[in-house]
């Protein structure tokens, strides 16, 4: 069972990730549940909504918060039956990135921290069966490519060139 710490936050809490307060770290912390170098991600919920607090290279004050909503997803149905992808579905991997500056102008390969909140998300491709994502707002077509080092994820700005 996962634990919920809720009922320790602020009442208001919006849902989302992002880089963690550190008064959420201390909560963590108080709970038994802040990323250390042996357990660099951790799992919890707030208001019985899933998250993982992700150990950044900075130490113990450098933690990720990542959102693990369903709402994002898109249904095979949806996008099957669709040309387009509806971008307004999609999670925003943006505080998930730990690059300081992302270049939408260009392909590249997901760097690690992405392809793990893909995973967590059950957005990872798979050979032959894209998935759409968006990062800092921008639209990505994301695909598995086998590479000498294995395959990886590889991802193309979508209406950028």
């Amino acid at each position: 069972m996962v634990r919920d710490i809720g009922p320790l936050v602020d009442s208001d809490w919006e849902h989302g990730s992002r880089r963690t307060s550190d008064v959420l770290i201390d909560i963590l912390d108080y709970s038994g549940l802040p990323p250390t170098h042996f357990v660099p991600i951790t799992r919890f919920s707030i208001n019985r909504e899933p998250y993982t607090a992700e150990l950044g290279p900075e130490g113990p004050r450098d933690v990720l918060l990542v959102h693990h909503s369903q709402v994002g997803q898109m249904d095979e149905t949806r996008a099957s039956s669709s040309a387009r992808p509806c971008h307004q579905q999609r999670l925003d991997f943006a505080p998930v990135i730990r690059e300081g500056h992302w270049d939408h102008n260009r392909e590249r390969f997901a760097p690690l921290e992405l392809v793990q909140a893909l995973d967590d998300e059950g957005l990872v491709p798979s050979a032959g069966r894209p998935t759409h994502i968006l990062i800092e707002g921008v639209p990505y077509r994301a695909e598995l490519q086998e590479t000498d080092r294995g395959p990886r994820v590889r991802l193309y700005p979508v209406g950028r060139g």
